[in-house]
């Protein structure tokens, strides 16, 4: 897959120099949920050291010196405000609470032209895994269904969007259910979503979107676990929950500093990509002298 070896190019000329798909990753990020954030970045470089696309972070209320941190992990980050009033106008099933009202978000994402192909990721998952298959996808919105209700309904956490949805067409339908609340309000963009496709998405596997749920009772992670989501209340930079001591430990082993994370880096198998060398490795020859990176970098 070619695509995901292509070098870093400015945003508005990238796909007719190249001629190649536009693909990026995306996430609404806030202050709340940075520091799963920034173990979400950490595990996509380690889990997929030879990947390197852009990636859009969804913003409303971040710090500068958020936006420093986020910056540091990803050499192509695209900051997006967010349209937040756009969403006032939407149904919901408590218009007083704030992290309802965040929770559409992410529905910016469907307004981005840019892109081939966008992948959605909530800032509760982490990578432990290759998702070459998710970047060589060609057709429909896809996603992994949801664990309690069977194949008709999607789970949102990930989504892989072509450029069809990328549409004014179907952002009309979005804001249409969202502002006549023919959905299920306690779902949120989730609950849209599946009103709006209503069971007309492509069917991935579960390890692309593995709950948290799926492991009660202190299951381990299974190992061709591509994506872990911890779904639920409790997040693991909170404190976690009792039960999933297991799988806390698969994220807690990418949250880490910046130089464990750069020797991580360097140490992954497999073909590093040449921006995710220059940007980890910078920083790494700075504080360590290590000549052999240097070398790389430098090549």
């Amino acid at each position: 897959m070619t695509t995901t070896f292509t070098p870093a190019i400015p945003n508005t000329n990238a796909s007719a120099l190249t001629k190649k798909r536009r693909i990026a990753f995306a996430s609404y990020v806030d202050e709340n949920y940075l520091p799963g954030f920034l173990v979400l970045l950490r595990s996509l470089a380690l889990s997929n050291p030879g990947v390197c696309e852009d990636f859009v972070v969804l913003y409303d209320d971040l710090r500068p010196a958020s936006v420093a941190k986020i910056r540091a992990l990803h050499p192509r980050i695209v900051l997006q405000r967010v349209n937040d009033t756009h969403y006032d106008s939407y149904v919901k099933g408590d218009q007083d609470n704030y992290l309802v009202r965040k929770a559409y978000f992410i529905l910016d994402v469907f307004r981005l032209r840019e892109y081939d192909t966008i992948i959605t990721l909530d800032t509760d998952m982490v990578v432990l895994g290759g998702l070459g298959e998710l970047l060589e996808l060609r057709e429909g919105l896809a996603a992994v269904p949801q664990f309690f209700y069977g194949q008709h309904k999607l789970n949102s956490g990930l989504l892989v969007i072509q450029k069809e949805y990328l549409s004014d067409e179907f952002c009309a339908k979005i804001d249409k259910t969202g502002r006549n609340g023919e959905y299920e309000l306690d779902k949120h963009d989730q609950g849209i979503l599946n009103a709006v496709l209503d069971g007309d998405f492509v069917r991935l596997d579960a390890k692309y979107n593995f709950v948290k749920r799926r492991l009660s009772g202190d299951l381990p992670v299974p190992e061709e676990t591509k994506i872990l989501h911890f779904t639920g209340r409790h997040k693991p930079w909170q404190g976690g929950e009792s039960g999933y001591a297991q799988a806390e430990d698969r994220w807690r082993e990418f949250d880490m500093n910046d130089a464990d994370f750069h020797a991580a880096y360097f140490a992954s198998s497999g073909g590093l990509h040449h921006d995710l060398v220059v940007h980890f490795g910078a920083p790494h020859v700075k504080r360590t002298g290590d000549v052999e990176i240097a070398r790389k970098v430098a090549a």
